[in-house]
């Protein structure tokens, strides 16, 4: 069997660099202190949402936190508490609004991909890759008195680059903006 190609490491500095950007920028707007972890461990999570992306590079996004943090920042219109569907529903909203925030600082670099649907699940253990697999970008946060864990993972082309230097950048939706298809 042949060894998956993995990023370059100057390629995988910028991928981790461009998504912890993304991830702070993100968590941040949930309303608590937003700190990267050195060394994640310990922490309980119960629902994970995944989404997928192609184009010249190819991979997956993953969050994993603990029910309370989604029921926390749940975006509740009436104070009425979410239910289990819609916790399912606002953590592929996460993972959806984070891949979008990460896919405006690759096309600044000159790479674009196009993004599939998100979708969640509920388990016991459900947290980043331990230890972290080749090729993917696994981080972790506390939000508050939270964690939450990060992991993207990118299957480059057979150069191991999916960035060129000098880089043209593309352009692309910022957040907020609407954008109808």
């Amino acid at each position: 069997m042949n060894e998956p190609i993995v990023l370059e490491p100057a390629q995988a500095a910028i991928v981790r660099s461009l998504t912890t950007d993304a991830c702070q920028d993100m968590f941040q707007t949930l309303g608590s202190p937003v700190v990267l972890l050195e060394k994640p461990g310990g922490l309980a999570h119960d629902i994970a949402a995944f989404i997928g992306f192609t184009g010249s590079a190819r991979g997956m996004l993953m969050i994993s936190s603990s029910t309370e943090l989604f029921r926390s920042s749940y975006p509740s219109q009436t104070g009425t508490p979410p239910s289990v569907v819609d916790l399912f529903d606002w953590a592929a909203e996460v993972a959806n609004q984070l891949l979008g925030r990460i896919k405006r600082r690759f096309c600044e670099r000159g790479l674009d991909f196009d993004v599939s649907v998100p979708t969640a699940v509920r388990g016991r253990d459900l947290g980043g890759r331990s230890p972290a697999r080749d090729g993917a970008c696994n981080l972790a946060f506390t939000i508050g008195d939270q964690g939450i864990c990060v992991c993207l993972e990118v299957a480059p082309p057979d150069n191991g680059r999916i960035f060129k230097d000098p880089a043209e950048p593309i352009g692309c939706a910022i957040e907020g903006e609407l954008v109808l298809f």
